[in-house]
């Protein structure tokens, strides 16, 4: 096998490789959403300014990122 034949190979290798780094990063942001969303909530329901008003916002619209499913 020539040093050509493996370069080709090698470059196919990391190009494959590479359709994974997206989903990585999905799931990475995904993960990092779910878990600061409801941090964020409980601050801004215990500010004492906007606090009330976020409540009632929070009971008439019940979703956070997705209508239906969270």
């Amino acid at each position: 096998m020539r040093l050509s034949d493996i370069r080709c190979i090698r470059l196919c290798q990391m190009l494959m490789y590479w359709s994974w780094v997206p989903a990585i990063a999905f799931g990475v942001t995904l993960f990092s959403l779910v878990v600061k969303i409801p941090i964020e909530e409980d601050t801004i329901d215990q500010d004492p300014v906007i606090g009330d008003d976020y409540r009632k916002y929070k009971r008439v619209v019940p979703w956070r990122l997705v209508p239906g499913v969270w």
